[in-house]
């Protein structure tokens, strides 16, 4: 379970100095092509109710490899294979974390 948190915390990380602006959450969805070895992503900032699309700052591709750490990390711990996750951080630090399977 520590390795999990520490990975997420390490995309958390990246997600916040991605963007220096004010914002009431920031969410990062990511989706897992275990055919294609790739991982899709879509992050953006909602402020005052309006949504902004963003882009992440990860120019060694380090996100990739976290997603696909976290997985294992989490195929070994509970045998199940999610396909896409939703990583959400609020203004006051708090994070949430949805993930799909199927």
């Amino acid at each position: 379970m520590e390795k999990q948190i520490e990975i997420l915390n390490k995309l958390a990380n990246i997600m916040i100095e991605s963007y220096n602006y004010k914002y009431h959450k920031l969410v990062c969805n990511f989706e897992l092509d275990l055919e294609d070895e790739s991982v899709g992503q879509e992050f953006y900032s909602v402020y005052d109710g309006r949504r902004s699309n963003l882009l992440l700052d990860d120019p060694d591709w380090i996100v990739s490899d976290l997603i696909f750490d976290l997985q294992n990390e989490m195929y070994l711990h509970t045998g199940g294979r999610w396909n896409a996750f939703t990583l959400t951080i609020l203004q006051n630090g708090e994070s949430s974390t949805d993930f799909k399977y199927g």
